[in-house]
This record gives C-alpha cells, sequence and structure tokens, in this order.
C-alpha cells in the first residue's frame, strides 16, 4: 500500500510539469494566432452585410474617401446600448465618419434596436446583419461591442472589445 501512494506521487511529479508545459504550448499559440488576426485588421477587408428592407440584395461595407466605425454588436447586449447611446449624444461630432453597427443576430432584434434609437433617422448611420462567416475569422470579433476604427485610406486607426468611452473613440479619429 504504502508503495501504490509512493508511484502515484512520483507519477503526480512527472504529470504536473507536463501539464502545465503542454497549457504553456498551448496559450503561446493562442497568442501568435491572435497576434495574426490583429495583423490581418491593420488595412480594412471589405464586409458584406444584408440591409433592413433589402435582405436579400447584400452590400459591400467599403471605404468611401471617409473614416468608419464598425461596431459588431448584440441587440440584446447592456454595453451596445450603452455605446448606441453614447454615440447618439454626440453625433454631430461624428459629422463625415460612417458609422456600421453589425450583428449576426436575427432581423426582428435587429429592427428592433434600429427602431428604439430612431438609426434609421441619421444618414450615416446603417444597421445591418453580416452575411458571411469569414468577418469572425478577418476581423477577431468575438466580444460585443467590438468597435473598428479606419481612416479614410483603410488603415486600422483603433480597435476594442468592450465599451468604449466616446472620448476614445473622438480621440483615435483626431477630433
Amino acid at each position: 500500500m504504502h508503495r501504490t501512494k509512493k508511484s502515484s506521487f512520483n507519477l503526480i511529479i512527472i504529470l504536473v510539469p507536463l501539464v502545465m508545459v503542454t497549457a504553456g504550448g498551448i496559450l503561446l499559440f493562442k497568442i501568435i494566432e491572435k497576434k495574426q488576426i490583429v495583423d490581418s485588421r491593420e488595412n480594412f477587408i471589405p464586409i458584406e452585410i444584408s440591409l433592413p428592407g433589402k435582405r436579400t440584395d447584400p452590400v459591400t461595407i467599403s471605404i468611401h474617401n471617409a473614416p468608419i466605425i464598425i461596431m459588431y454588436f448584440e441587440p440584446d447586449c447592456y454595453y451596445c446600448h450603452i455605446e448606441t447611446e453614447a454615440l447618439l449624444e454626440r453625433i454631430d461630432e461624428f459629422s463625415g465618419i460612417d458609422i456600421y453597427l453589425i450583428t449576426a443576430n436575427e432581423w426582428d432584434e435587429i429592427e428592433g434596436f434600429t427602431a428604439q434609437y430612431n438609426l434609421q433617422n441619421y444618414n450615416r448611420i446603417v444597421t445591418g446583419k453580416i452575411c458571411r462567416q469569414d468577418f469572425y475569422e478577418s476581423y477577431g470579433a468575438r466580444v460585443v461591442p467590438s468597435l473598428f476604427i479606419y481612416d479614410e485610406t483603410g488603415k486600422l486607426l483603433y480597435n476594442s472589445s468592450g465599451y468604449t468611452p466616446v472620448t476614445v473613440i473622438l480621440e483615435a479619429l483626431n477630433r
């Protein structure tokens, strides 16, 4: 019986470092993978979305000689509501900037969110549904809200996951 306990202890002594090294390797791989995703976002990648009312006729978000803000959101996300309210409170400071609020949620949720904030009344704000799943791979958006700000040439100025204060967004845009 004493020998069994010693053998078990020796096995634990061997397995714990092995598990830790393996976990460290996996973590390092994930960090490298995340860095590749971040690097791929340095330049704008067009995003195909469907718009309310034109669900079967997707459009492509692209840069049109103006900075753009892309916010990946979910209509039931508390922080997405806070972010949207904060943007709308200072919307005059975003003149000349296209703002896209995009999600993979269902149309009734998207339309409800759009109506709640009267987003259809802002000519530079567009809400839409992501058409292709490669958005997640290209942009690495896993958390809502996720924010991506690009200049008029398509260069990434700022990105974040989670709520971002409007002052930080305006600072990224040099406003």
